[in-house]
């Protein structure tokens, strides 16, 4: 009788182990909104007034010869700001995936860009250097990639700040 009463509590523990251990693991996020987020970045420079970038996501021909692919990955979110005409460089690309592996693609793709425009891409050496130091960083389904020589930190702290707070 004894054996049969441990066996049972002994299940009985188990099961709960393991429908807590399942419930757990349906990880919550939330949601970050990039429109407020670009909004914050580009209140970083008093020269960014409404007319000094180019909005690629109202483009998809613009879109693609930029960011080869990236259209074609189902996004809950996505903000893409280029300079209208400048050789500074202020490029910006929020982005929310439907899934984490099209937050990789992405991520891919991004870095890629970064690495064309250093080696040659941006045309003007001091441009190249900037290009150089972007960042691209993820964080689960979200991906940014954060080109601008003068507030480049600043961005990325701005982004980072979302999913550390």
């Amino acid at each position: 009788m004894m054996k049969r009463i441990f066996t049972l509590l002994l299940t009985a523990a188990l099961l709960t182990t393991l429908l807590t251990g399942c419930g757990a693991s349906g990880k919550q996020e939330t949601p970050v909104d990039l429109t407020a987020l670009w909004t914050e970045i580009s209140e970083l420079d008093s020269d960014w007034g409404e007319s000094y970038f180019a909005d690629l996501t109202e483009d998809p021909e613009l879109l693609e010869n930029f960011y080869p692919g990236l259209k074609d990955i189902p996004a809950r979110q996505l903000i893409v700001r280029v300079p209208m005409i400048s050789a500074a460089v202020a490029e910006f690309v929020l982005m929310e995936c439907e899934t984490e592996d099209g937050a990789g693609q992405a991520k891919d793709i991004l870095e890629q860009r970064a690495e064309d425009q250093a080696n040659g891409g941006a045309w003007y050496p001091a441009s190249m250097e900037v290009w150089k130091d972007a960042q691209v960083i993820s964080n689960g389904r979200y991906v940014a990639l954060l080109a601008s020589g003068s507030h480049q930190s600043e961005a990325a702290e701005l982004f980072n700040a979302k999913f550390n707070g």
